[in-house]
C-alpha cells in the first residue's frame, strides 16, 4: 500500500466500525508520503470496533500521525459498538520520521486513545527516528496509552529506538495517561507516566529474554500476578521452543495457517 492522500486512513481496512475476527496480513509493505494527518496499521488505521485473534507481519515506513503494527489508532465511534482488542500480534517492523510534534508509534497499536487491549503482545522493530526531545511517543506495544484506554496481559519483545528523544519511549509505551497492568517487556527504559491517577501497577521492565520463555514465570503467584487477571497457558498462551523464537504465541494462531480448520 502507498499513497499521499491526507484524509483517508490507511490499512487493510481504513476504518473498523464492527468486528474483525481471525483475519492475518502477512507480509504487508505500506510505504509512501502518507501525512501527519493519519492513522496507519496493517490490519485497520483507525479501530472503533472489536478485532480478536487477528495478527500482521512485515513492515510499515510512514510519516503519519499514529502508526502501529496491526492498528494505527484506536478512538471511539458508535456508542454501542466496544473497542476491544483481544488474543492478538504484530510482528512489524516500522519506521516513522515523526515530523511532526504528537507523533505515535507503537509495535501494536500507534494510539490507544480509547478501548480495551488483552493478551496480545508485539516483536518488532520501532524506529522512530525522532529528531527533537518533545512530545513524539513511541513504545514496543503502544506509542501512547490515554487515560480512557486499558491494556492488561500484554507484553513486548520490540526493539525501540526513540531517537534524539529521551522521554516518550519504552519497551511498553511512549506515554502512559490511562491503565496499563500485568504487562512485560524485554526492555529497561520505564514507561513515562504522564498522569498521577493513571494504573501503573505490575509492569515488569528488562526482563531477560530467557525469562520470557518459561510459563512459570507468567503463572507463578510469587510474581505478583492478580487473579482477576491471569496469564491461561491452557486455553490462551502456549510456549514452545520451536513457535515465536520461544516466547508466548496465541493459541489460537499460526502465521500461515488458518484460524479455523473446521471443516464447512
Amino acid at each position: 500500500i502507498s499513497g499521499t492522500d491526507p484524509v483517508y486512513d490507511s490499512g487493510l481496512f481504513a476504518v473498523n466500525n464492527g468486528t474483525i475476527v481471525g483475519l492475518g496480513v502477512v507480509d504487508v509493505a505500506i510505504t509512501g508520503g502518507l501525512t501527519t494527518d493519519q492513522q496507519v496499521g496493517a490490519l485497520t488505521g483507525s479501530n472503533k470496533g472489536t478485532i480478536q485473534r487477528c495478527w500482521a507481519t512485515g513492515s510499515i515506513a510512514t510519516a503519519a500521525l499514529a502508526t502501529g503494527g496491526l492498528v494505527g489508532q484506536m478512538t471511539t465511534g458508535i456508542a454501542t459498538v466496544p473497542i476491544t482488542l483481544t488474543d492478538s500480534f504484530s510482528r512489524v517492523d516500522i519506521t516513522n520520521p515523526t515530523v511532526s510534534v504528537n507523533s505515535h508509534v507503537g509495535g501494536l497499536v500507534g494510539d490507544v486513545a480509547a478501548g480495551f487491549v488483552r493478551n496480545s503482545y508485539a516483536t518488532g522493530i520501532v524506529d522512530t527516528n525522532a529528531t527533537r526531545n518533545d512530545w513524539d511517543f513511541s513504545g514496543g506495544l503502544a506509542g501512547e496509552i490515554k487515560s480512557s484506554a486499558t491494556a492488561v496481559n500484554c507484553f513486548s519483545t520490540s526493539l525501540v529506538d526513540g531517537g534524539l528523544d529521551t522521554k516518550y519511549h519504552s519497551g511498553l509505551a511512549g506515554q502512559l495517561g490511562g491503565s496499563l497492568t500485568y504487562a512485560q517487556t524485554t526492555a529497561a527504559k520505564a514507561v513515562y507516566n504522564a498522569l498521577s491517577v493513571s494504573t501503573f501497577s505490575d509492569i515488569r521492565t528488562g526482563r531477560a529474554l530467557n525469562t520470557f520463555k518459561t510459563s512459570s514465570y507468567f503463572t507463578d503467584t510469587g510474581s505478583g500476578w492478580s487473579s482477576a487477571y491471569p496469564w491461561d497457558f491452557t486455553a490462551v498462551w502456549t510456549i514452545s521452543a520451536t513457535a515465536n523464537d520461544g516466547f508466548p504465541t496465541l493459541r489460537a494462531q499460526r502465521v500461515g495457517e488458518p484460524v479455523n480448520t473446521e471443516s464447512t
